[in-house]
């Protein structure tokens, strides 16, 4: 089966790039799976210190995430012949042919969403 894993964040050197590095390299250690990954434009390290960032900076990486997330993962998984696009955070395509899955880490946006900052 191969499976295109979205690890753009892995160069995070946060709790996050540990995860999705850890769980490439596990995956990648399946027999049964062939992992591809991503072709990403988006720096991982660029997300970091998020509330430093001006409004317009911050728009700007919400647009990129939009068009990595519809249009750049499920054409690259077209492209790459992929069974499944498997994105190790919370965010993934909405859309597309491919078969997508992502990973919930918790769903305190949900249970407590007075107390996260929006803007963020």
């Amino acid at each position: 089966m191969g499976v295109l894993y979205d690890d753009f964040l892995a160069a995070n050197p946060a709790g996050t790039g540990t995860f999705v590095r850890g769980l490439r390299a596990a995956l990648a250690a399946r027999p049964a799976i062939e992992l591809v990954t991503g072709r990403s434009h988006l720096n991982g390290t660029s997300e970091l210190d998020v509330g430093a960032k001006r409004m317009l900076g911050r728009a700007g990486a919400a647009a990129s995430h939009l068009r990595h997330y519809l249009r750049d993962l499920p054409a690259d998984a077209r492209n790459q012949r992929c069974d499944a696009i498997f994105c190790p955070t919370s965010l993934g395509p909405l859309r597309g042919g491919t078969p997508s899955y992502i990973t919930v880490f918790d769903l305190s946006p949900l249970t407590h969403a007075g107390t996260l900052d929006r803007s963020s």
